[in-house]
């Protein structure tokens, strides 16, 4: 069968993706395995479509905005199915309930999203009995299956997952021991931790990990080390792991790889012609609106080339040095603008972004930034910022 643009995945990227593609004229096949919308409809709190729709509401209202518009669009056909191969050459074979068929795509948008680690990727002793939680697997059942998990748990992990579930559980009467972090600073924004944190008393234990996991037949206590050799011993019957989430980009081997791995151009297109990858299926954004945004990029812009509108574009190189751990995306396209977002190794209370040339002088920065690593920093840079190569620095301002 053909298509135009073939996207894989339907979260927050893909809904996107396919939206923007079918708005350029495109013929769009849409593959998902599960329900649409991904994760999102696990979330019943209301943080998501401020930058999107301009007001809050809860993920599975955010889903609900895209699915009805994406049933106004006769171009989108959706598939409920998996993608079993995936060729250099867009050749996709997928098996749905229609059985196996194969896709002819002539553009291919990559937005099937992440997958969270589990207690099996930690350094974690001990007999690994049931009680042993991801985020996402504890939010599904408190959310959508309507279930009581727990009354005592402990959380691994103070980023955006493991905070709402620190957050979630409490409010379902589980008492939240304490969420421990292994580096010396959290993952989180401090506004975050407040209201997920401080206003419930869950201590919070930086320089922490769990070493050890004990129980038989269910989870009975784990054994906290701490920063200098300190044990600590914490009963509970639950451990909910949010120790953050594995893109899915490594399995698209076939794609040209840059110096790092992946890498985009401010269209989201990879090194492979015609291969366009967004969301978390490239790296864990924060916030599902800014994961949308880059789907309808990457979608708009795999239309384009589908239909032969643009097909190569010169390109200027960003390259992260000092404090900056990494950005996306890495090439800017010449003669346009394009928000950047930077990640750095460090916190950095007030920050000061700076792009500079070759020679060390400064483009555009940005001061006064509060920068953590967990969290993205997203600077918008003119065409005119960009006519050469730059180099990203993040240091503290003096």
């Amino acid at each position: 069968m053909q298509t135009d643009v073939l996207v894989i995945g339907g979260g927050a990227a893909g809904l996107a993706a396919a939206i923007a593609a079918a708005e350029k004229g495109a013929n769009v096949t849409l593959v998902e395995s599960g329900t649409l919308g991904g994760t999102l409809v696990r979330r019943i709190d209301d943080s998501f479509g401020k930058q999107i729709f301009g007001e809050v509401m809860t993920g599975r209202e955010y889903v609900r905005r895209f699915t009805d518009k994406l049933s106004l669009y006769p171009r989108i056909r959706v598939v409920k199915g998996v993608v079993t191969a995936l060729g250099a050459d867009k050749t996709a074979e997928i098996v749905s309930t229609d059985g196996c068929r194969v896709y002819k795509a002539k553009a291919v948008v990559l937005a099937s999203g992440s997958r969270e680690r589990t207690v099996g990727m930690l350094d974690v002793g001990g007999t690994h009995p049931a009680g042993i939680m991801t985020a996402g697997a504890a939010l599904k059942a408190m959310n959508v299956d309507g279930r009581r998990i727990g009354t005592r748990a402990v959380v691994i992990g103070s980023g955006e997952s493991g905070l709402t579930a620190a957050r979630r559980l409490t409010l379902e009467g589980v008492k939240v021991e304490c969420v421990t972090e292994r580096m010396p600073y959290s993952a989180c924004t401090p506004d975050m931790k407040v209201y997920c944190l401080d206003d419930y008393r869950i201590p919070l234990l930086l320089s922490a990990e769990v070493s050890e996991i004990r129980g038989d037949v269910r989870v009975r206590e784990v054994v906290i080390l701490r920063s200098g050799g300190e044990e600590q011993t914490v009963r509970c019957d639950l451990v909910v792991v949010a120790a953050g989430r594995m893109p899915l980009s490594a399995l698209y081997g076939f794609i040209k790889p840059g110096a790092k791995g992946i890498e985009t151009d401010s269209h989201c297109m990879t090194c492979s012609a015609g291969f366009f990858i967004c969301g978390n299926a490239l790296h864990v954004r924060s916030g599902a609106d800014n994961v949308s945004e880059e789907g309808r990029i990457a979608g708009g812009y795999a239309a384009e080339y589908a239909l032969k509108r643009r097909i190569a574009e010169k390109a200027y190189w960003l390259t992260p040095t000092g404090n900056v751990s990494a950005l996306w995306p890495q090439r800017i396209v010449a003669g346009e603008g394009a928000t950047v977002a930077v990640r750095v190794n460090r916190p950095i209370r007030s920050a000061c972004l700076a792009f500079k040339d070759g020679t060390g002088k400064t483009v555009m920065r940005k001061e006064k930034l509060t920068m953590i690593p967990g969290d993205e920093t997203r600077i918008y840079l003119d065409a005119e910022d960009v006519t050469q190569n730059l180099y990203v620095v993040a240091e503290e301002n003096l």
